[in-house]
């Protein structure tokens, strides 16, 4: 007897349950490599965050031992520093990482001559790093203003994405949406201990939004959990010192 699929030439028949399956499996596949290189992309650039992070710290305690002062505020280096024990959030958070950089310590490759010829907001990885974050900038803070967010007070840190009032910086460096919530609290866990408001590493939602449960700005020294619905990105704060 003839099949009645017999009777279609083979280019107008439909797939069979097999064909279907087969196509589903790859595309699982797929799909499932796509989410683990992802993924996979995501923990390498935690990690690269946090080596720097930790590098940064290293070479200021290595500059401290070094030269007896703080990079930025030592008066051995040029542009010399008042030598007064803080780096303010104005000249000094900039040559901070110019005496890093002038000392081999740290390599990001910035150009200080540029400072005070371009704009504030052109400085990320000109006259300031970004640790590869987009359109940020990490300066350094002292033991007033931003370093209310850690207690006990922090003599120096460093921060992306905060609201500056007390000095130059002003709103320049929040970054696209500063430091997302996941990252920050990824961050926190390898650096510290994994809560937004508390510890050496601090994420907060300054003037614009929050890190934490209750989605609010984090005065400092609030315990709440990082919450990963909110959109609107964190500043984060790491004492050095």
């Amino acid at each position: 007897m003839t099949s009645p699929l017999s009777r279609f030439p083979r280019s107008q028949r439909g797939f069979t349950l097999i064909e279907l399956s087969i196509v589903l499996v790859i595309i699982g596949l797929l799909i499932g490599g796509i989410l683990a290189a992802q993924s996979m992309i995501s923990t390498a650039k935690i990690n690269k965050l946090v080596r720097t992070f930790q590098q940064t710290e290293i070479a200021v305690t290595n500059f401290k031992t070094n030269y007896g002062g703080l990079p930025g505020d030592s008066n051995k280096m040029s542009p010399a520093g008042d030598n007064d024990g803080i780096v303010p959030a104005t000249g000094e958070a900039v040559t901070f990482w110019k005496h890093l950089q002038d000392t081999g310590m740290l390599d990001f490759k910035l150009d200080y001559t540029q400072y005070g010829v371009i704009a504030v907001s052109e400085w990320p990885d000109v006259v300031i790093p970004s640790f590869g974050i987009e359109n940020a900038g990490v300066f350094a803070y002292p033991s007033a203003g931003a370093s209310s967010y850690h207690t006990p007070s922090c003599k120096l840190g460093i921060t992306i994405g905060s609201y500056e009032s007390n000095g130059a910086m002003w709103d320049y460096f929040r970054g696209t949406d500063a430091v997302s919530v996941g990252t920050a609290a990824a961050l926190d866990n390898k650096l510290d201990d994994g809560i937004a408001g508390t510890g050496k590493f601090v994420g907060s939602g300054v003037s614009w939004g929050g890190c934490g449960s209750v989605g609010a700005a984090i005065s400092g020294h609030v315990a709440q959990n990082y919450n990963p619905s909110l959109t609107m990105g964190c500043a984060v704060h790491y004492c050095m010192d």
